[in-house]
């Protein structure tokens, strides 16, 4: 059984997750935005060792805890430029620029991302609208959508290299195909499913 534990950093309140195989005691990270520290504690305090990190997209929230953590990184293809310069991550706007040394491995839209030491496999689904290499991982019937899907809301489209035309078709065409019991764990604010957003996201319905 997968198990999540979310933990609420930065200023923007990034939901950053904490994925394990019940039984196990390797994690993988996904969005560690900032406060590398309160999630090393969290990860700690279940006797979890993290494995990789996985990031949903590259904006300087989702990734600004990357280097103290010291894990190999996983990013789109799409938004690999944005861990080597502040200007696209955006932190440079808003918070000290971010820069992600750590070792980086790309992916493409429906790899399958399997870790052996958490014996985790996530499928990968290509969500461009907020950034172009912005993508959701699903786990069974989890899904971490990043900042593509909201509970009753959508990712940000007024930013550089952001496209309201894209989410929305990658949402309706990507994300709705899947069984409405599919659990959503966003990259800002709660939980919701499928189901839920089909029937009450005002931008969607």
């Amino acid at each position: 059984m997968v198990r999540v534990e979310r933990v609420i950093v930065g200023e923007i309140e990034t939901n950053c997750y904490i994925v394990w195989e019940e039984g196990s005691l390797n994690a993988v990270v996904i969005d560690p935005g900032e406060e590398a520290e309160i999630i090393t504690q969290t990860l700690n305090k279940s006797r979890l060792s993290p494995e990789v990190v996985l990031l949903t997209h590259g904006h300087g929230d989702h990734i600004g805890g990357c280097n103290e953590l010291g894990l190999d990184v996983y990013i789109h293809e799409g938004d690999l430029g944005f861990l080597s310069k502040p200007e696209l991550n955006l932190s440079i706007f808003v918070s000290t620029p971010v820069t992600v040394k750590q070792n980086t491995h790309v992916f493409k839209d429906q790899d399958d991302l399997k870790f052996e030491k958490s014996g985790l496999a996530f499928k990968v689904i290509h969500t461009p609208g907020h950034t172009p290499g912005g993508c959701c991982f699903l786990i069974g019937d989890y899904l971490f959508s990043g900042d593509t899907l909201f509970r009753e809301n959508i990712g940000r489209t007024d930013l550089p290299y952001a496209s309201s035309d894209d989410i929305i078709t990658s949402i309706k065409e990507k994300l709705f195909i899947l069984p409405e019991k599919v659990i959503v764990y966003p990259g800002h604010g709660e939980i919701t499913t499928i189901g839920h957003e089909k029937k009450y996201n005002p931008f969607l319905c």
